[in-house]
């Protein structure tokens, strides 16, 4: 597992920047004052180096120390042969880690916000695990693999580009395969997302890893790297096919890639550095037939609506240059053909890419289709290629391409290379497997410098001549991205997913609902069994079956809906209903007795000397107390009933009311009764 770096060390490296002077010492000087900043207790040069070498794996000179420790001036205070920081420099650097921590704290949220909308309902899911293993599993490897790649380049250290094709898949495995189209979309919406949190925890592990990579180097390398600062350097980068369509966005799935690519072809280059794309006639053939290709699979997808093409691009399993379309259409105020989408690049490519700052040159290359050294080159990667991706293997057309483009760049070149310099010609890709192909050249050869550069490698290097800006690190940022987000799919799963469509075609007339249609593009189950079903008819039958299950399902699903609307229904009537009567029941049993009450008494205050009438006025009035009595209780045993504001009220007051109307009305029976007997 790589190597932790503590907030300390990362907050402090972060602000070394590798194109002013003395660069490294400054690293150095910033990682003595971490780890004087970590060990409160004052340390000696030794006790610093061995600190770093057991905490970091950096390894550090007693000299370099010492000078790091001079260079320090008033932050570090010497106690004989130990040193330790000042207050103020102790105030300085926590100010500077509690930056960093909280930068890391609000990506570490935005990354748990994203987990949680990209897997709902997964309450159990450990989203704090799942951002731990995020950095040490992929970010943090794949951040020092890309200061590897640079810093070996740059110093000719025998070595390729070693970026993984697929360099999810190792993160990925660490979860259920249920998980998996959910942990890609958080991961691929937190790399895409330009947020200033996001950006700024990214550039702080990509500048310290940086260093972690450059304590490596020997002090020629060093010089190496800092003669490199002192010369003008020229790249003539010779785009492969990937690149031009990366280029021209058909690779929408990649947010950014295109402006990345875009910004490093056009975009402002340091003074010292010339840079000049060229695109050769065999590589725009190469590209017009990759996008006629592309257009006849969009006439065959047929589509329709938007909610299929949103499916689609949830589904993965279109290739980008096919899912350009997609995306194009979904975003389109007007419905729009392949044709209409596709033609213009087809047949205006040349102009297209010049306008994007890439130079044509139609310089003959079909020499090179008979040269030996680019048969037996074609061969073997095609037998590697079976070997180590079966059907995904490129055929032999497009690995003679491959073959022809880098023989082709490297008789470019001087036959005598001893620096980056003196190369001039490269082969700019973002094909990880040709990429793999120079490193095994490489590995066969006695130079020392690589013919292939991958992008982000390129952006890396420019470092040493470039100022860091804000501009510059929105680059850096996008660049460093474009290694994870990649990812390829083979033609097996691109055939599945046109398979899909034919049956969905075949059913167009039944106007399916567009839910149907979407569940059966990202049903994964359903992948899995078609591309280990090779029969056509196997195959169909499968996708037939899924329609049948999914489309019962739906309307189970909706009858179900259904029902549960007319039970709403249903309890919504009952409950106004019983409302309804309800409030009759208050406005009728509460306010008659009281108003009975009132009359009677005030009847019975007339007719005092009436005879019996007092008798029964009285008595009336104590049935309506009894008659309050049973309203009072009955209605405290009904929520809805013993909630009504009236009903409140008659409660609160109902002892004062009963009671007045008892008193009076057995004062009056017993007035009248003694009245009588006298």
């Amino acid at each position: 597992m790589i190597q932790q770096l503590p907030p300390e060390v990362i907050s402090l490296i972060y602000h070394v920047e590798l194109n002013k002077v003395h660069w490294w010492e400054k690293g150095v000087g910033q990682l003595v004052l971490a780890i004087l900043w970590i060990d409160e207790n004052a340390m000696s040069v030794k006790e610093i180096v061995e600190h770093s070498l057991s905490n970091y794996s950096l390894k550090l000179s007693i000299p370099a120390v010492q000078e790091a420790i001079k260079g320090a001036g008033d932050m570090i205070v010497a106690s004989g042969e130990k040193y330790t920081l000042i207050v103020t420099a102790r105030e300085q650097i926590r100010k500077a880690v509690e930056e960093t921590l909280t930068i890391e704290k609000h990506a570490a949220n935005h990354f748990t916000t994203l987990l949680e909308d990209a897997l709902p309902g997964k309450e159990s899911f450990d989203t704090e695990e799942c951002w731990n293993t995020f950095n040490n599993m992929l970010l943090k490897p794949l951040v020092r693999e890309i200061g590897a790649s640079a810093y070996n380049l740059l110093i000719g250290a025998h070595e390729g580009s070693s970026f993984e094709e697929e360099p999810l898949d190792d993160f990925l495995g660490v979860f259920p395969g249920k998980l998996h189209r959910g942990l890609r979309k958080a991961v691929h919406d937190f790399l895409s997302s330009r947020t200033t949190i996001v950006r700024g925890y990214m550039l702080r592990i990509l500048y310290a890893y940086l260093f972690v990579e450059a304590s490596g180097l020997t002090q020629k390398n060093l010089e190496t790297l800092y003669n490199l600062t002192q010369e003008n350097v020229v790249f003539d980068l010779y785009v492969d096919t990937n690149f031009i369509l990366s280029l021209l966005n058909f690779r929408p799935e990649l947010p950014y890639e295109a402006s990345t690519l875009s910004n490093l072809v056009s975009g402002e280059k340091p003074d010292q550095v010339s840079m000049t794309f060229y695109a050769l006639s065999t590589t725009v053939d190469e590209a017009k037939s990759v996008l006629k290709a592309a257009k006849a699979k969009a006439i065959a997808l047929n589509l329709t609506d938007k909610s299929t093409a949103q499916a689609l691009i949830d589904a993965n399993g279109l290739s980008g240059v096919v899912l350009a379309y997609v995306y194009h259409f979904l975003e389109s105020e007007h419905p729009v053909t392949p044709q209409q989408f596709y033609d213009p690049y087809i047949n205006n490519l040349i102009v297209i890419l010049q306008s994007h700052g890439v130079t044509y040159v139609n310089k003959p290359t079909s020499n090179y289709a008979e040269d030996k050294r680019v048969t037996d080159d074609t061969d073997g990667q095609l037998k590697f290629e079976k070997k180590e991706y079966g059907d995904r293997a490129k055929t032999r057309e497009k690995l003679l391409h491959d073959m022809i483009l880098w023989h082709f760049v490297k008789d470019q070149r001087p036959d005598e290379i001893e620096a980056v310099a003196m190369a001039e010609s490269w082969l700019i890709t973002l094909d990880k497997r040709l990429l793999g192909f120079d490193g095994y050249k490489l590995d066969q050869s006695k130079d020392d410098i690589p013919v292939c550069v991958h992008p982000t490698t390129l952006a890396q290097i420019l470092q040493i001549w470039t100022p860091r800006t804000q501009q510059f690190e929105a680059a850096m940022f996008d660049s460093t991205n474009l290694p994870i987000l990649a990812r390829n799919v083979d033609a097996k799963t691109e055939a599945v997913t046109f398979q899909i469509v034919r049956v969905i075609n075949q059913y167009e007339h039944m106007l399916l609902p567009t839910s149907v249609k979407a569940k059966i593009l990202i049903n994964d189950s359903l992948r899995q069994r078609l591309e280990q079903e090779d029969e056509t008819a196997a195959q169909t039958e499968l996708i037939r079956e899924a329609f049948r299950d999914q489309y019962e399902g739906d309307l189970q699903q909706r009858v179900i809906a259904i029902e549960e609307q007319n039970k709403y229904i249903s309890q919504y009537v009952e409950d106004r209903t019983r409302e309804r009567q309800i409030s009759r029941f208050v406005g009728l049993w509460i306010p008659p007795p009281i108003i009975a009450g009132i009359s009677t008494l005030l009847l019975m205050s007339e007719i005092n000397g009436w005879g019996a009438r007092p008798v029964i006025g009285g008595l009336w009035g104590l049935v309506m107390v009894l008659w309050m009595w049973l309203v009072d209780k009955f209605g405290l045993q009904h929520t809805l009933i013993k909630d009504k504001p009236l009903f409140v009220h008659f409660h609160r007051f109902r002892l004062w009311i009963m009671g007045a109307f008892g008193t009076i009305s057995a004062g009056v029976i017993v007035k009248s009764i003694l009245e009588l007997l006298i």
